[in-house]
C-alpha cells in the first residue's frame, strides 16, 4: 500500500481532473445548444 501522502497527492490530482472534465462537459453542452440554435436560425433564413 502506498504511503498516505502519496495517496492524498493522487486523490488531489484526480479531483482536479474531475473538475476539469466537468467544466469541459458543460462547455460541450453549451456549444451543442448554440449549434442547434444556429442551425435552426439558418434553416429559417434568419441569418443574413
Amino acid at each position: 500500500m502506498p504511503p498516505i501522502e502519496l495517496q492524498n497527492k493522487f486523490a488531489s490530482i484526480v479531483e482536479k481532473i474531475e473538475a476539469i472534465k466537468e467544466k469541459e462537459t458543460q462547455k460541450l453542452n453549451h456549444l451543442e445548444t448554440l449549434h442547434v440554435s444556429l442551425m435552426d436560425k439558418a434553416f429559417k433564413g434568419e441569418i443574413v
